[in-house]
């Protein structure tokens, strides 16, 4: 992967070492992994997006399928694809893509397929083995009185064996005691929950990257986590 001038703080070859809390992800993503869905929960501006974009690559060349993409809008849609074609540009393989459209992009093997969560005729359009839904805490409850959008998502992939569902987003309010739930929140809550733990720069303890854990030690200059 190669992360073009535009829109990324560091131009060049991906470097998982830049952020190494995405590796699992991105194994448990891949078709070796037996894992049907995946639930990234998230801080903001950490590579979530970026992630989904390696997913798609990665599918269109090595385990091509329909797939589908999703956002919260018709606008993010937009900056989405682009920002995946302007990647296959990059790296030098947009010839993939037999047909191209703003939404729809055909490719040897499979189709790639774009919308957003108040469109139910994107959400319904067609079956797909890989769906990937991008800040769906922020999608839309109902989406044109078919329901939850997130769930249309996940029907997309019923008929396929060895599906991929994977839902990024930053967490909204999560208040089970009058009815509020998160999207994001409780897709985490249903998998095995796994954290990405950081050493302690004094003793190597790994421990959770949160400000709960915040505290800065006598003689050292600023915060340590």
């Amino acid at each position: 992967r190669i992360l073009p001038k535009a829109g990324a703080s560091e131009h060049g070859q991906w470097r998982n070492e830049r952020t190494p809390y995405l590796v699992e992800i991105m194994k448990e993503l891949s078709p070796q992994s037996m894992a049907e869905e995946v639930a990234f929960m998230k801080p903001v501006q950490v590579g979530g997006t970026e992630l989904l974009i390696n997913f798609v690559l990665y599918s269109i060349m090595y385990d091509p399928c329909p797939i589908g993409v999703f956002e919260p809008d018709e606008m993010l849609t937009r900056k989405l694809m682009r920002r995946i074609t302007s990647a296959a540009k990059e790296m030098g393989i947009e010839n993939y893509f037999t047909e191209s459209t703003m939404y729809e992009k055909t490719f040897p093997g499979g189709q790639l397929y774009a919308g957003w969560s108040s469109s139910e005729s994107h959400l319904r359009s067609a079956p797909m083995k890989k769906v990937a839904g991008d800040e769906t805490g922020s999608w839309v409850e109902d989406c044109e009185g078919f329901g939850d959008p997130v769930a249309l998502m996940r029907d997309r992939t019923t008929t396929f064996a060895q599906k991929k569902i994977f839902n990024c987003s930053t967490p909204g309010v999560n208040i089970p005691e009058k009815n509020s739930y998160c999207r994001i929140f409780s897709r985490y809550e249903l998998g095995d929950q796994r954290i990405f733990k950081v050493p302690c720069p004094h003793c190597g303890m790994m421990h959770d990257f949160r400000w709960d854990n915040e505290g800065c030690a006598e003689g050292d200059e600023g915060f340590v986590l």
